[in-house]
C-alpha cells in the first residue's frame, strides 16, 4: 500500500495526530490486531509517545467533529490554535482553474448586465429632461473662441451709456420742481435750476434676445456676434436677467437651425455662452414667425420685460410676422434692431422692421458700430 509523502502539516493536523502503536501503518496494524485476537493474545499496552515526531509517509485525515462533545473538551481543543485571519473567511476554498476559453457565471453575469461605463452613460441619458417649454429648440454643441467677440471698445461704450442704470435713477433739469440744485442752477446760468429724479434699476429685469443667423446675415455675421457677445457680458454685470434664442446654423456643421444658448434658468452669462455664440453660422431662411410661436409659451410662463430681436428686417412671411408681434406684445414688450452693410441697407432694415409694429426700432451699417452702445441702450432703456 502506497502513501503519500507528507513534508508539512498544519497545527490542527499535528495536535490531533494519534501516531501508530507498533510502528505499521494503520492497516497493517489492524490486520495484526485481528490476527492476534484470533489466536487469543491480547498485545501489550504502549504508552502514547506526545513528544515523538509522525513519520513522512503518514497519511492524517481530520477527525468528524461530535456535536455533543463537552465544554471542556473543545476549550482545550481551542486553546493555543491561531485565530482564522478575517479574509480567508477560516476555512480557504480550493479554487477551480479556468482556461482563456472557460466561461464562468461571473462572465455570463457580466455579458446581463453589460460593463459598468455602459451603464454609466445610459444612466447619464436618462437623468436628461426633455425640456416641455421650448421644445422647438435644441442647445448649441459646438463651441468657439470667446476672446475674438469680446469688443472693449463697445463694451466701454454700452458700461457708459448704462451708468444711469447702475446708478438706480436719472437726473432730468427742469424749470420748477421740488429739488433745488446748486450746481445745475450755475451750469444753466439759472434757466433749469431744479432736477427731477428718475428711478432706472435695471437690477431684476428680463431681457429677451431673439438672434437671426440666416444666410443672409452672412455678411456681417461678425459684427452681430460682437454685439450679442458684448452686450449680453454688460447687462449681466449690471443685475439684468437674460435669455438667448434664435436660427442658423453651426460651424460644426450640426443642423439644428432653431438653437438656445442661454435661458432664464441659468444664474449667469458666462464663457461657455459666449463660446457657443462664437460657433454659429449664418445659414438658412428667416423663419421669425415661427421661432416666435416656438417661444410662445415660455414667454407667456416668465413675461420677460423686453423681447429683442436682432435680425436683417426681412422674414419669410412679413404677415405671419407681424400676426406674432402684436400677439406677444400682450405678454410683453416687442422691440427689434439690425446691422446692414451700408446706410442705404440699414435704412431699409428699418423701414422693414417699422411695418412688423414693433414697440422700438433702429438699424444701424456696419461703418456705424461705434453708435450701436448707446442706440442698444436707449432701445432697452426702462420707461
Amino acid at each position: 500500500m502506497s502513501y503519500r509523502r507528507r513534508t508539512s502539516m498544519s497545527y490542527a493536523g499535528r495536535r490531533r495526530w494519534s501516531p501508530p502503536r507498533y510502528g505499521l501503518c494503520p492497516r497493517c496494524e489492524r490486520e495484526l490486531m485481528e490476527k492476534l485476537k484470533k489466536k487469543g493474545l491480547k498485545p501489550p499496552k504502549l504508552k502514547p509517545d506526545l513528544k515523538r515526531e509522525p513519520p513522512e509517509w503518514t497519511e492524517i485525515r481530520p477527525p468528524p467533529r461530535s456535536s455533543g462533545g463537552s465544554k471542556e473538551t473543545e476549550e482545550k481543543e481551542t486553546e493555543g490554535s491561531p485565530p482564522p485571519s478575517p479574509r480567508s473567511g477560516g476555512s480557504k476554498k480550493k479554487e477551480k482553474k479556468t482556461g482563456p476559453l472557460d466561461v464562468t457565471p461571473e462572465d455570463v453575469e457580466k455579458a446581463r448586465s453589460g460593463s459598468s461605463e455602459i451603464n454609466e452613460e445610459f444612466e447619464k441619458a436618462q437623468r436628461i429632461k426633455v425640456d416641455k417649454t421650448t421644445p422647438k429648440f435644441k442647445p448649441v454643441i459646438g463651441a468657439g473662441p470667446a476672446s475674438n467677440y469680446r469688443d472693449q471698445t463697445f463694451i466701454r461704450g454700452m458700461r457708459t451709456a448704462l451708468k444711469d442704470w447702475k446708478a438706480g435713477y436719472v437726473e432730468t433739469p427742469q424749470k420748477s420742481g421740488s429739488r433745488l440744485k446748486v450746481k445745475q442752477y450755475v451750469k444753466t446760468k439759472g434757466r433749469y435750476p431744479f432736477v427731477k429724479r428718475t428711478r432706472k434699476s435695471a437690477k431684476g429685469r428680463k431681457i429677451l434676445f431673439v438672434a437671426d443667423f440666416s444666410g443672409s446675415v452672412k455678411p456681417f455675421q461678425e459684427e452681430y456676434k460682437k454685439a450679442l457677445v458684448s452686450a449680453l457680458e454688460v447687462l449681466d454685470s449690471i443685475g439684468v436677467k437674460t435669455a438667448l434664442f434664435g436660427f442658423g446654423g453651426e460651424r460644426s456643421g450640426v443642423q439644428n437651425f432653431f438653437f438656445k444658448i442661454k435661458k432664464f434658468e441659468d444664474p449667469k452669462w458666462t464663457v461657455n455662452h459666449a463660446s457657443k455664440v462664437a460657433a454659429l453660422e449664418a445659414d438658412g431662411f428667416t423663419p421669425t414667425a415661427e421661432a416666435y410661436e416656438g417661444l410662445e409659451k415660455y414667454i407667456r410662463m416668465h413675461r420677460p420685460d423686453l423681447v429683442v430681436t436682432l435680425t436683417d428686417g426681412d422674414p419669410d412671411s412679413r404677415a405671419a410676422t407681424k400676426r406674432m408681434v402684436k400677439q406677444l406684445k400682450r405678454y410683453t414688450r416687442m422691440v427689434a434692431f439690425g446691422i446692414g452693410e451700408s446706410r442705404e441697407d440699414a435704412k431699409d432694415m428699418e423701414e422693414r422692421l417699422k411695418l412688423m409694429e414693433y414697440d422700438k426700432t433702429f438699424a444701424i451699417s456696419t461703418g456705424e458700430m461705434s453708435k450701436l452702445p448707446k442706440k442698444l441702450v436707449d432701445l432697452i432703456a426702462p420707461t
